[in-house]
Order: C-alpha cells, then sequence, then structure tokens
C-alpha cells in the first residue's frame, strides 16, 4: 500500500486528511525491517512532486533485459549527457510491501559497494507510472557463461587458443573472489552469483551485477513469501519464500535457511561456478529444481563428485584446482574456504604457478633444442667416423701417409663432434633441472630426464655396472614419483622400474612338470636357490622379477632337461627365434637316448662375447643357437688312447702317430710313450683322467669321426657359439660360475703351486649352467 492509494482511502471514505500522517506512519512501522536501509518516504513519495517526476532528465532508448525483481532499460540522462542503464521495479513485485523493500535494499545495498568490480548507483526515484526505478552504469560486454562456452568449443576441437581461454577464465574467476572478498568484508551476500551475473567489458574489466537478492549478513532477510508466482526457469532467478538460482545455490540456501546464509554460501556458489569453468557443466545438471513444493520436495543440489574425478582424469585438471572445487563445494559450509579471500590466495597461487609454469617451460624447449643438436651432431660423427673406417680399410696398412690424410681428417672431426654432443647433453641435463627449480611439477622436464637416465640405466645394465645402475635407478624413481599419478607415461616408467616379466613353456610331449630356481650371487658365484613348482606344460607367460633362473623340466620315462633363461626388463621369454610366430616346442630326450654323460642342451637364445678381458673378444649379443647334446667332461688321456690304440690294431700305425699328442716346442717328440705296437702313459708323467692336450685341431677331428663311427652317433666338434652356451648358459656371464674369477674356482696356473693339469673330477665349481665340467680351465 502506498501514498496513493491512502488518499483514494481517505476520499472515498471522507475521512479527515489529517488521519494521513498517522496512517502512514502506521503502514511505515508494520512493514518496516529492523536495520533496513530502505527510506520511509521513498514507499509514499508523492508522485506529483518534482523528484518523483522526471521524464525531462532521462530519454527510454531500449530494453536491456528482464529479471526475477524487474526489467533492466537503456536510458540517456540528458543532465549529464551520458547513457546508463535503469533498473526498474515490476509492476507484480511492486504489489507487495516486501517486494518493494528487496527493489531498494538491493540499491542501497549497491550504493554501499564502492568497487570497480560492482557497477555504481547513480539515482534513484519514481516513474510517472509510480513504478520504482534507479540507475547505474551501462553494462556493456560479454557474459562469463559465453566464454566459457568458448573455451570448451575450442578445448574439444584441440584448437591451441583453448590453454590461453582457461587462463583468462581463470583470472576473471579470481577478480570475482576479490571482488566478493570485498562485499563479504561490508557483511554482503550476493545470494545469486552465476555465469550470466558476471560480465567483461569491453576494456577487460569483470563486474560482477544483479545484486537483487544481496543480504546484509546476520540481518532479518525481507520475506518474500507469496511471490512464488514469479519464476522465471531454473536458470533464471527465483523469488518468493527461496531466493536464488537453483543450479549455483548452496545446500543451505536451497533449503531456505536464510539465518545459515553466510559468505560461506557464496563461496560455494563460486565452486560451482568453478566447476563449470573447468568441465563446462554444473554439478548434477539433470537436476532441475521448480518451485512448487520446494520446502516440502526439495531437489537439493547435490554434488558428484565422483563426476568430477571422472572429468578430471579426461581432461588432465590439475591436482590443485580439483582440490580447491572439491573444497568450495563441501555440503558442510565448515569444510568449505571460510573466506573468500583464502579462496581468492589460492587461486592467486595456482595463477602465480601458471606463470612460473610457462617460464620453465621455455627452459625446457630450450633443453629441447639443445637436445636435437647433440642427436644431430652424433649423427655426424658417427657418419664421418663410418667413413673414415671405410677410406683406411680400402688401404693397405703399407700405403703412404698421404693417402690416409683424408681418413685421418674424417676421424679426428668425428672425435671433435662427440665431444662436443657430449657437452650438449650436459647443457640440456642442466637446463632440464632449471626448468624443474623453476616449476617443479613441469612432467615434460621430468620425461626428458627419466629417457636419458633410462638410457643410461640400459647402458649400465648391459655392461653389468652394479654400481651406476642403482645411481641411475635412484635418479629414475625420483623423476617418476614426480609424474601426476593419472600419467599413463608413470605406470609405464613404474613397470620398468619394477622389471616384472613372464616365461612360457612348451614341450613335446606336452605335461612335463617345470621348476624354476633363481640364480643369486653368493660367495663370488650365482647359486640356485628356492626351488619351486612352476607348473605344468604348456606354460603361457608366468610371471617372473627379471633375473636369471634354471628350469629342470621333467617327465617320466624322459630325462630331466635343465633350461637356463634370463628375464630381462619387462621381457616374455617363449623360446620362439625371431622372424617366426610359431611356438618353439622344447623336445625331451628319453632316457635311453642319452648316456650318462650326455648333456642336452635346448635350443634358444644366449648373450655370447662381452669379456672384454678376453683374447679377441667376441661382441655383446643376442644370439640363436640350435638344441644339440655334448659331454659332460672333456676327452681324456685314457680315452685318447683308446682312438690311438684302435688304430694301431687296425694297422693304421702311421695315422696313430700323424695323431699322436706332440710337446709344446718338439712337434718330433711324441708325448706318450709307444713300445710293442701300442701307446701308453708310462714315464709320461700324464694321468689318464687328465683333459687330453698337446692335440691338433685336425687330431680332435679325426678322434671325433672316429668316437662316431664306434658310437653309431653323429658326434662332432663343437662351433664357437655352441661350446660358448654349453660353457656359461644364457645369461652373459663371463664365467661358468658368475661374474667373478678366483683361482681355486678352476684349474689354472696360479691353483696350484706348480702349473699342472688335473682330473677333470676335480675343481667341481669349474660346472656351466647345464652341467658341463672344466669350461673354463684345465686345458685349452
Amino acid at each position: 500500500m502506498n501514498l496513493d492509494t491512502v488518499r483514494e482511502l481517505l476520499k472515498k471514505y471522507n475521512l479527515d486528511p489529517e488521519i494521513e500522517e498517522e496512517l502512514k506512519t502506521i503502514l511505515v512501522q508494520e512493514h518496516k525491517t529492523e536495520g533496513s536501509a530502505l527510506e520511509d518516504d521513498w514507499m509514499f513519495q508523492d508522485s506529483e512532486s518534482e523528484e518523483e517526476n522526471q521524464p525531462e532528465r532521462y530519454e527510454d532508448l531500449a530494453l536491456l533485459g528482464v529479471g526475477g525483481m524487474g526489467e533492466v532499460r537503456k536510458v540517456r540522462d540528458t543532465l549529464f549527457n551520458r547513457e546508463l542503464a535503469m533498473k526498474i521495479i515490476h509492476p507484480q513485485v511492486q504489489r507487495f510491501p516486501a517486494g518493494i523493500k528487496r527493489f531498494m535494499e538491493e540499491a542501497h545495498i549497491v550504493g554501499q559497494l564502492q568497487h570497480p568490480s560492482i557497477v555504481p548507483v547513480f539515482d534513484k526515484g519514481r516513474l510517472s507510472n509510480g513504478r520504482l526505478f534507479f540507475t547505474m552504469s551501462e553494462i556493456r560486454g560479454q557474459e562469463l557463461s559465453s566464454l566459457i562456452e568458448e573455451y570448451h568449443h575450442a578445448r574439444k576441437e584441440d584448437d591451441p587458443i583453448a590453454s590461453s581461454l582457461r587462463q583468462r577464465l581463470l583470472n576473471i574467476f579470481h577478480q570475482v573472489c576479490t571482488t566478493m572478498s570485498y562485499a563479504h568484508d561490508k557483511g554482503i551476500v550476493h545470494r545469486d552469483l552465476k555465469p550470466e551475473n558476471i560480465m567483461i567489458g569491453a576494456h577487460g574489466e569483470v563486474l560482477v551485477v544483479d545484486w537483487g537478492i544481496a543480504k546484509v549478513m546476520h540481518q532479518e532477510d525481507i520475506s518474500l513469501a507469496g511471490m512464488e508466482e514469479f519464476s522465471y526457469g531454473e536458470g533464471k532467478t527465483q523469488v518468493g519464500q527461496v531466493t536464488g538460482t537453483p543450479a549455483y545455490m548452496s545446500p543451505e540456501q536451497a533449503s531456505g535457511c536464510v539465518d545459515d546464509i553466510d559468505e560461506r554460501s557464496d563461496i560455494f556458489t563460486l565452486g560451482v561456478i568453478l566447476f563449470e569453468i573447468l568441465l563446462g557443466v554444473v554439478p548434477n545438471e539433470q537436476t532441475r529444481l521448480h518451485l512448487t513444493n520446494y520446502t516440502d520436495d526439495l531437489g537439493i543440489v547435490r554434488v558428484n563428485t565422483e563426476q568430477l574425478q571422472i572429468h578430471t582424469s579426461t581432461q588432465s585438471l590439475p591436482k590443485s584446482l580439483r582440490e580447491i572445487c572439491l573444497r568450495c563445494i563441501q555440503k558442510n559450509p565448515d569444510n568449505r574456504f571460510q573466506t573468500s579471500t583464502d579462496l581468492a590466495k589460492k587461486i592467486q597461487e595456482f595463477l602465480d604457478g601458471v606463470m612460473k609454469r610457462e617460464e620453465a617451460l621455455q627452459i625446457f624447449k630450450k633443453g629441447r633444442r639443445t637436445q636435437q643438436e647433440e642427436k644431430s651432431m652424433r649423427k655426424e660423427a658417427k657418419r664421418r667416423k663410418e667413413k673414415s673406417e671405410k677410406i683406411l680399410r680400402g688401404l693397405a696398412s703399407w700405403e703412404p701417409e698421404e693417402k690416409k690424410w683424408a681418413a685421418w681428417e674424417e676421424e679426428e672431426r668425428a672425435e671433435l663432434l662427440f665431444g662436443q654432443a657430449s657437452l650438449k647433453r650436459v647443457e640440456s641435463e642442466t637446463l632440464f633441472h632449471a626448468a624443474l627449480e623453476q616449476f617443479p611439477e613441469l612432467s615434460q622436464a621430468h620425461e626428458a630426464l627419466i629417457e636419458e637416465y633410462l638410457a643410461e640405466h640400459r647402458k649400465a645394465e648391459e655392461h653389468r655396472d652394479t654400481a651406476t645402475v642403482a645411481q641411475y635407478e635412484t635418479r629414475l624413481i625420483h623423476h617418476i614419483q614426480a609424474l601426476p599419478e593419472e600419467s599413463t607415461n608413470r605406470a609405464k616408467y613404474q613397470q620398468y622400474i619394477h622389471g616384472l616379466g613372464a616365461v612360457s613353456i612348451h614341450t613335446t610331449p606336452p605335461g612335463a612338470l617345470v621348476f624354476v630356481e633363481h640364480y643369486q650371487n653368493s660367495r663370488r658365484r650365482k647359486m640356485k636357490s628356492n626351488r619351486k613348482l612352476l607348473g605344468t606344460t604348456p606354460l603361457d607367460k608366468i610371471s617372473l622379477q627379471m633375473g636369471s633362473y634354471v628350469l629342470t623340466i621333467c617327465k617320466e620315462g624322459y630325462k630331466d632337461t635343465i633350461y637356463p633363461i634370463q628375464i630381462r626388463r619387462l621381457e616374455h621369454w617363449d623360446g620362439i627365434p625371431n622372424q617366426s610366430s610359431l611356438a618353439r616346442e622344447i623336445p625331451l630326450m628319453k632316457e635311453d637316448i642319452l648316456g650318462e654323460d650326455d648333456v642336452y642342451i635346448p635350443a634358444g637364445y644366449f648373450v655370447c662375447g662381452g669379456d672384454d678381458k678376453a683374447y679377441h673378444p667376441l661382441r655383446k649379443e643376442r644370439i640363436w643357437v640350435d638344441g644339440f647334446v655334448m659331454r659332460r667332461f672333456p676327452v681324456t688321456h685314457g680315452e685318447y688312447l683308446v682312438f690311438l690304440n684302435d688304430l694301431c690294431k687296425k694297422g693304421l700305425v702311421e695315422m696313430a702317430h700323424t695323431h699322436a699328442p706332440r710337446k709344446l716346442g718338439d712337434a718330433e717328440k711324441c708325448g706318450y710313450e709307444f713300445e710293442l705296437g701300442c701307446f701308453s702313459l708310462h714315464n709320461t708323467g700324464l694321468s689318464a683322467d687328465w683333459p687330453a692336450c698337446m692335440l691338433t685341431w685336425f687330431d680332435c677331428q679325426a678322434y671325433t669321426k672316429w668316437y662316431a663311427e664306434k658310437t653309431s652317433v653323429s658326434w662332432r666338434l663343437p662351433t664357437d657359439y655352441e661350446w660358448e652356451k654349453a660353457a656359461k648358459g644364457t645369461d652373459g656371464r663371463i664365467f661358468p660360475w658368475g661374474e667373478h674369477f678366483d683361482a681355486s674356482f678352476s684349474c689354472m696356473d696360479q691353483s696350484h703351486p706348480k702349473a699342472t693339469p688335473t682330473s677333470i673330477y676335480d675343481f667341481t665349481a669349474d660346472e656351466s649352467p647345464y652341467g658341463v665340467r672344466g669350461m673354463a680351465g684345465n686345458v685349452r
């Protein structure tokens, strides 16, 4: 009820005009809110007064928008020749005294807030039609909601601009937080924050607008009961018993608990806005809150934190932002940020981190360029070195030096480039570390160092340099742990460190038991330990930690098969040769096929070479060797005598003398005693159980041929690769027993006070993984 209504009543009932002041006082007292900023005379201003009726000052230009409490029109202030926005109360709202109070309280609240991001109020009054208004600066610009849509469209299209758009959105959000910090310090809560109420001006200014349902904290709220009919949809501000925009309301605001609303309610809403900035949706976007049965059937906004976790895994949401967002939208206000100042500080910390990250990224990119320069230098150095070697291979060693000058120049240039490349590697590594000093969470720098260290780690493992392996493994673990938990590369690198491999075993026939023993270093030797059943063949991809193992394959009616394997990092040992897609089955040998001292060495890969101290060492590599059978012990003098004397019995005495041992330095002198038409060890100082020696390759070939004919088995001399595999197994060890040498392990010149061969049954440590004896010592 206003003054016009009072006058109509006075006139209708012919009441004394002196009663007017008394009625006015009663109406004011009835509707006055304690501590309200509303001026009493606004409700009762005379519509004919000069202050109320100002058509000559404001010229209506256009409708700008419609809200829950009123409409906003563009007007020209003729007094100052400027364009303003005039907010005019809805006629329906003006029917309610509480609506009038709410409308005017907005003007007074905004008028108190002097902040660059809050639009100032210039004037207030009443139009000639009695509708209340106030004027403020016209807002020209873009709603935050449209910028959010633009960002997520760019992100889905993998547009490079998406990163800078997100940075801009977070800067805008930070300004909104600082604006609300100012308002909260003044005791004002907005209660209707949302992207549509955040404007970005033409010059980049950020404005928080529409304070229509703002509230002074710790003061009684103006009841809008009875105004529930004025709802403008879920995305619009609702007025009535519960006010605000449902999708952005805090639980306490949505439930109508006015006394519980404080700055933390706005913080919840800020969290929802941050959620929308980051993910493009609001929490539980499908929830539709209707004003009908609002208090009885209340669909309070629920935050689906699982949805947030799913989104972050696909969009690589920074952990710090995820934590900020989740803290804002906690159901319990006590678990949220307690002030918008605290929230603003956290956002600023993140933004500062983004700047540091960008600076670190520039350092990292410089490191990458340096790394590429190193690779180019190494490639060129390798090319020049190969060219030099090619030139020298085409020249005899006695050729004049002039012909070698070109090769030498290429070699010198290659050495120079290799040296420069090494310096570039140091420089790139230094730059990667510098980037991490600037921004310790820079994943790219961590991964660049990880790749560098992986290469060095693999090289050290190949050279069995355990100290260097441990050094780089420590560095690897440090940088792997620094990667985000959701990083796919982190899991890959962790698998590398863990080193878990697998083995597949297929046999002919199947159904064999497979036992496994792990080789472990003990007292300078590789010793078998922890024998356990692996399973029954066929076995496929049985997990085994990286390391050296020996498998024993057992089946009734067949001789046990010794099968050493080496599981390298992440390796699947399947017994399949290269360029073959079929599983390679291990043939089992029946007991009656092999003699007691025949050793079966199945087909498969083994690591040959690699001993830099050996005479003419082979290059270290992994090669395939087909299966074969080898005698457990070397041929002894006693066995060789049988061969020579058998030749004599057959009348091949001359051939026997040809293949008889010859003493070193005296090829004419036979190493054996020959009398009465046969050879013996009398007076030779030799023992029958010593390995045969003082023989040529031709002698050994002759013996092998004789032995094959005698046994009806196609025996032959082993190849170099077969001999090495039989001696060392598959894991690349230097000696049959392991990596370390001691004179007590095999028969050699330091094993006795006087250098001498010994029985093939002595020195039991000199035994290969397959059980072949005397491969490291005695004779060669």
